[in-house]
């Protein structure tokens, strides 16, 4: 159990509005909450709260005019629900999800900065433009918004108009049911929001400015559509991006991506954030990849092969196994080595397993840098907050507060150790390790 819980809002005019709780927090439409749901009329002042009770996170709901909902049942209200990761609940008409860790672009509460127009914000290609267009246009007078899932729509429309009758993420997406995704008793749940807008203005969500972001870093041209899709994808914790990530035709046929592996990790087909357990596969099924006359040579493109099977039986036997040599990797569609496959059949077979590894691998290292980063953020923050505590002990002495010489000193302290503890290489090995046995484990049952 971790003393630090991201909560963020899945959906709606305040799609992507997260926070950092440590320890405790209040969720409300209070400017003082660590969540301000400010646009939500169902939600209340002091709505609930989260904190650590003994070895878990809870949920409470602060006796809420419209309450709190979670699987399926109304909280009684000052009573704890225990809580896990990726667990999903409702605060008026706010769907809310948890996820471990930390966040460096915390958005607590809408800013000013939702009112702004991306028209003028970003570079856009003339069909962006379009597409902005369209969404102003239809601001109606008492106000609307503009969250990932509206902004999905319009641009699948605008590329394929017969998009919702060709495609089954984007009929889910358009659905009422389509946060069945999240968790199966939100697919009976029927959202009617009752929402503060104001008077003929677009509100636009923090997700959509974090994917224009990530796009227009990515590229010094005027943004495409298929620039957009990919930084939903690279994004990842949006209800668009589980639904496609199940759905690789659509990728496909929009330019998100093509048929090689690297394509894949590079446009973000790999989910990057937490999905909640059961709802998604960690890895797309790629078509059999049967050996085919490519006008390779048969010398080198077998010593390709077994040079990737190397590579990727060492960071397997790294992960599972510390201790070198311990033990050889012995999995399913490992059993054989390469060059001892007898037909086109234990070919294509192998070849399809180091594909999966091959991505899980890759997919694997990014999460554990990522964890990493969290890691190291969470040690900076205590031995800061340490050095706060032995400089309070100070002031008699007349030192008020750390000096920025302080500050820097703690930073270099806490990255050394770190370095000296191996920890980034235990934080990526045990990711991987995790991510291994997990397929192999699905592997033996299929």
């Amino acid at each position: 159990m971790t003393d630090q819980l991201v909560l963020e809002v899945i959906d709606g005019p305040m799609d992507g509005l997260n926070c950092l709780i440590d320890k405790t927090g209040k969720i409300g439409r209070s400017v003082g909450s660590v969540l301000s749901l400010a646009l939500d009329l169902e939600v209340s002042g002091r709505h609930a709260e989260l904190c650590v009770e003994g070895p878990s996170w809870v949920l409470r709901d602060l006796k809420s005019t419209n309450g709190t909902w979670f699987k399926g049942q109304k909280l009684e209200p000052e009573t704890s629900y225990p809580l896990k990761f990726d667990d999903i609940f409702l605060i008026g008409s706010t769907l809310i999800q948890t996820f471990q860790g930390s966040i460096l672009d915390v958005i607590g509460s809408i800013s000013d900065s939702d009112f702004k127009d991306p028209r003028q914000e970003y570079s856009l290609s003339t069909d962006m433009v379009s597409l902005w267009d369209s969404q102003y246009a239809a601001v109606s007078p008492e106000g609307s918004f503009c969250d990932v899932s509206k902004m999905f729509l319009s641009l699948a429309r605008q590329i394929d108009p017969d998009a919702e009758k060709k495609y089954e993420s984007v009929k889910q997406i358009v659905s009422n049911a389509r946060y069945k995704l999240l968790d199966s008793w939100l697919g009976k749940v029927t959202f009617t929001p009752h929402l503060h807008m104001l008077p003929d203005t677009l509100i636009i969500a923090p997700r959509v400015w974090r994917v224009m972001d990530i796009a227009s870093k990515k590229t010094n041209d005027p943004l495409q559509a298929t620039d957009i899709l990919k930084a939903i994808m690279q994004e990842g914790r949006s209800i668009v991006s589980l639904y496609l990530g199940n759905d690789p035709q659509i990728l496909r046929d929009f330019g998100v991506i093509s048929g090689t592996t690297v394509d894949k990790i590079a446009n973000g087909a790999v989910p990057s954030s937490p999905i909640p357990p059961g709802k998604s596969k960690d890895l797309y099924t790629p078509p059999s990849i049967a050996h085919q006359d490519t006008g390779i040579e048969t010398g080198a493109y077998k010593d390709f092969v077994q040079k990737i099977e190397q590579i990727l039986k060492g960071f397997i036997e790294d992960a599972v196994n510390p201790v070198s040599g311990t033990k050889e990797v012995t999995f399913p569609g490992l059993e054989k080595e390469f060059s001892q496959l007898a037909n086109d059949k234990e070919i294509s077979d192998y070849l399809d397993t180091l594909y999966h590894l091959l991505v899980l691998v890759l997919a694997s290292q990014r999460e554990g840098y990522s964890l990493y980063g969290k890691a190291l953020c969470s040690r900076i923050n205590k031995n800061m907050s340490s050095s706060a505590d032995s400089s309070s002990n100070l002031l008699s002495l007349g030192k008020k507060s750390p000096s920025s010489q302080d500050i820097a000193n703690t930073l270099r302290a806490t990255l050394t150790k770190a370095e000296s503890e191996g920890v980034s290489e235990q934080v990526v090995r045990k990711t991987i390790k995790n991510k291994i046995e997990k397929y192999f484990s699905n592997s033996k049952h299929h």
